[in-house]
């Protein structure tokens, strides 16, 4: 059900950005399940029903098959080969089908793998990530306590990189409004834990000040849309 609102409730008319497979497929299921439960009460208690369920979903049906192609690389252009006589639907089904690239794309991160590392990486970079792994080794780990809404007096540690968000693939999951269905990312880097917000729509804060990313220790208030959490 979480897929389904973030199709229809976070991204509506959204086109720019990429949507995974499991988003695509999952609002779908979801979309068929409630199509016959307003075909059925369409046909025995208000007939208006269907028709304002149909008109209603059309744009975030056609804003996340257009996001589905953009995690492939392709635009959404692709949905014309639809078009082609039975080989276009055929072909378009593969391709809602197919994963996502790793790593960002022209379209923006990967909405599965984050800012994770693109596969097949010079062994050069990769003997330094080593290193670095090796240096962050020591880094003592913080805990993230949250201080209101529903979540309060609940905690989180953290050693290692970890996503904030509502939708429910995230690390950290936070089951507010408020909170983007990918909001912050948690990443270490010179021995230090930073945060980075992830385009989110009502940002991510440090002390009270809006950032893109800052570095998150000991003594930070950190508030993640209107949830407020003291790290320790």
């Amino acid at each position: 059900m979480e897929w389904f609102l973030k199709v229809v409730r976070d991204n509506y008319a959204t086109f720019s950005g990429r949507a995974r497979r499991k988003e695509y497929w999952m609002f779908n299921l979801f979309n068929i399940i409630f199509y016959f439960v307003a075909f059925f009460m369409s046909s025995f208690f208000a007939p208006p029903i269907f028709l304002f369920y149909c008109f209603v979903l059309i744009i975030p049906g056609f804003a996340v098959t257009i996001r589905r192609m953009h995690d492939l690389d392709k635009s959404g252009w692709w949905f014309l080969i639809n078009f082609i006589p039975f080989i276009g639907f055929i072909w378009f089904f593969i391709l809602l089908c197919t994963d996502g690239t790793s790593g960002s794309n022209r379209f923006g991160p990967s909405p599965k793998h984050g800012t994770d590392q693109v596969e097949n990486e010079p062994t050069a970079e990769t003997v330094v990530e080593l290193g670095a792994t090796q240096v962050q080794s020591d880094l003592i780990p913080i805990t993230l306590n949250i201080d209101n809404g529903s979540l309060a007096d609940s905690f989180y540690s953290v050693s290692s990189g970890k996503r904030i968000g509502r939708a429910p693939d995230n690390d950290i999951v936070l089951s507010e409004s408020t909170v983007s269905s990918y909001h912050a990312e948690i990443f270490v880097k010179d021995n230090l834990f930073f945060i980075k917000d992830l385009d989110s729509t009502n940002g991510t804060k440090i002390n009270g000040e809006r950032i893109s990313e800052s570095v998150l220790g000991p003594g930070s208030s950190l508030r993640v849309g209107e949830i407020e959490m003291s790290i320790k």
